[in-house]
């Protein structure tokens, strides 16, 4: 099957459109139970809109006692995000299968002739909607700075992080710095961290690949975005729990945190490799 660039960035077989899940809003939507956790203002306007639920109630992560716990809030809104993607996703197709056919596109591309559907109808042979997730390593890192600070080493509680992250982390810089240098960091070739890193992974992957889309039976799959929304959306997402603050951008597709990788090229690789492998079924993954 041959293969096209897309957009500049990577091969991509044809017949193939995407959607981006930005994984860090499942941390935030954990520490709140489904809530805003600082409401967003308006930059042009500078109005500050309703704080609002997101996602599903998973609860007062005040109240956690266990790591267990939050790990459980965050894949529920995790998959909850995952969901909405497929179901907004597939408004758009069967608005655009009803009014924006392509059918000298659709002439070019395998299956359609064979099977007399336009693209939009899903004529294509390789017929897939791409998930592609952002934030990775931002949210990794954020997750096991969680549960280093909060669980295991108890240097404060939720609740004092949750209110660093609603003050940006300003007059909070003694727990700022304990995220950022002494929480483990994927990228390290650390097993704890890539340990996390690889869970993180399957959660939202095994999570996509369960979904078809119910107008042309699309399937989904995972697929990883190298794109600039990792600087964009530092500016719209509230500060991590990784010890970025808002306004400083996120990480890259499945590269470390800026800054993070700080044991070399090689220990970079093996930690990507830990985490890279049999989410791309039958070759049919990015």
């Amino acid at each position: 099957m041959p293969r096209e660039h897309h957009g500049g960035q990577r091969p991509f077989r044809h017949g193939r459109p995407q959607s981006q899940l930005n994984l860090l809003k499942a941390v935030e939507l954990a520490l709140t139970g489904g809530y805003d956790l600082v409401p967003f203002t308006d930059p042009m306007t500078g109005k500050t809109d309703k704080r609002q639920l997101w996602g599903p109630e998973t609860g007062d992560a005040t109240t956690f006692e266990t790591w267990d716990q939050f790990w459980n809030a965050y894949a529920e809104q995790t998959r909850f995000i995952v969901e909405k993607i497929v179901r907004l996703f597939e408004q758009t197709e069967e608005v655009v299968a009803r009014f924006s056919p392509t059918p000298y596109l659709s002439c070019l591309v395998r299956g359609c002739a064979e099977t007399g559907l336009d693209i939009t109808e899903g004529g294509a042979e390789l017929f897939y909607g791409t998930i592609e997730a952002v934030t990775y390593a931002t949210t990794v890192d954020s997750l096991l700075a969680v549960k280093h600070l909060v669980f295991d080493r108890k240097l404060c509680t939720m609740q004092q992080l949750i209110a660093a992250l609603q003050d940006n982390w300003e007059g909070h810089e003694s727990l700022q710095a304990q995220a950022l240098n002494r929480a483990p960091k994927y990228g390290r070739d650390d097993d704890l961290a890539d340990e996390m890193a690889l869970q993180v992974m399957d959660l939202w992957t095994e999570e996509t690949w369960k979904h078809k889309s119910r107008h042309t039976g699309r399937q989904f799959r995972p697929g990883m975005l190298s794109w600039n929304y990792w600087v964009s959306d530092g500016f719209v997402l509230p500060a991590s729990p990784d010890g970025r603050p808002n306004g400083k951008f996120l990480s890259n597709a499945l590269c470390p945190s800026n800054g993070a990788d700080t044991q070399g090229p090689t220990a970079n690789v093996n930690s990507v490799g830990k985490v890279l492998g049999g989410k791309a079924t039958g070759g049919n993954g990015d």
